[in-house]
């Protein structure tokens, strides 16, 4: 049954919506990026920041360069790159069941070829170190149990060397000399040796080794900072981990955080650098309280993958999204993109 307001209200809502465009014009911005969904009989893809490509054009292309190859496939991301040259891209994928959903759900987000400009990762670095010595026992768990040290990285008083070692779950038991390794390693030199190392080391795993031992000093604006702008690097290993150990301290040590000193890296980020870290810098940006006053430099002329999440159907994404800029805003827009989208474009 239809309900309809009674005539009063239905004069009053009328009345008010006559004013709105002169009280509120974000409604009259246009979106400066696009979602597009696709559907086949088990899964759903959301195509998730496009500007000038739409969906037809990106099957249409890939008809013609890769036609063994499918959005549909969990290598989606690295067709998009590597077949049609967009500048990132990434792809989260979640099960049917979610949120009721009876298929799959691939979550997609693009840069565009023609936005190159805006993916900066940092230079690889020149300096190579041999495997230094006291940090044997830690790479050897990460050379020859490394689903354990993946698993137990993203156990909070594990990563941060606070669980005693006697405390240590059986299915981890071969982490331990890693659990022991991090308990030894919290003095000021270390904290030191760690930051130089995920900054200069030309070694990958001493790089990854060196992002666990900084998780044990939160306290330090350094810390946060060296890992956010270590997730531009171009080693898929070590940013995945760095991208890990940021996401723990961010739900289990998060606390104000000035973050000036690296918001360069942090616009590469938001820009679109490394897709596959982009929820990990919005959820670690609001929860240590990112400055507003920082909303220039980060948004302005840009945000357009941030509105672009707030308005997919990713559940991830979305909620991130969401939570960065009311950080970032001081204010709650809720879910109305139009709003969203003209404080982020507002002079």
């Amino acid at each position: 049954m239809m309900r309809f307001a009674p005539p009063s209200l239905a004069l009053s809502l009328s009345f008010v919506a006559s004013l709105l465009p002169l009280y509120a014009g974000h409604a009259q911005v246009t979106p400066i990026v696009h979602n597009e969904m696709f559907e086949t009989p088990t899964a759903l893809l959301e195509l998730i920041g496009l500007k000038r490509w739409t969906l037809a054009m990106i099957q249409d292309s890939l008809a013609r360069y890769a036609p063994g190859d499918s959005l549909t496939s969990h290598a989606c991301a690295a067709i998009l790159r590597g077949k049609l040259r967009f500048a990132d891209a990434a792809v989260q994928y979640y099960p049917p069941g979610l949120n009721g959903r009876t298929k799959g759900y691939f979550a997609v987000p693009v840069v565009e070829p023609q936005d190159s400009a805006r993916v900066r990762y940092r230079a690889r670095p020149r300096d190579s170190v041999p495997d230094r010595a006291d940090w044997a026992a830690a790479l050897a768990v990460f050379r020859e149990h490394n689903q354990v040290f993946q698993s137990a990285i993203q156990w909070p008083p594990f990563l941060m060397g606070r669980l005693p070692p006697d405390k240590i779950e059986p299915r981890l038991a071969a982490a331990r000399p890693l659990l022991e390794f991090l308990r030894g390693h919290r003095t000021e030199r270390d904290r030191r040796t760690a930051l130089w190392t995920l900054a200069h080391d030309g070694n990958t795993q001493q790089r990854t080794i060196a992002a666990v031992i900084l998780a044990g000093f939160p306290e330090s604006d350094s810390t946060w900072w060296a890992l956010a702008d270590a997730l531009r690097d171009q080693d898929g290993m070590v940013s995945g981990t760095v991208s890990q150990v940021l996401s723990t301290l961010s739900r289990d040590a998060a606390r104000p955080v000035n973050w000036t000193a690296v918001a360069g890296s942090l616009r590469a980020l938001l820009d679109g650098t490394d897709l596959f870290v982009h929820n990990t810098v919005l959820d670690a940006l609001a929860a240590t309280q990112v400055d507003p006053a920082l909303a220039g430099t980060l948004l302005r002329g840009g945000g357009e993958l941030v509105l672009a999440k707030l308005r997919s159907h990713d559940p991830s994404g979305a909620g991130a999204a969401h939570r960065f800029l009311v950080q970032l805003s001081g204010r709650d827009f809720g879910q109305d993109a139009a709003a969203w989208e003209h404080w982020v474009r507002a002079p």
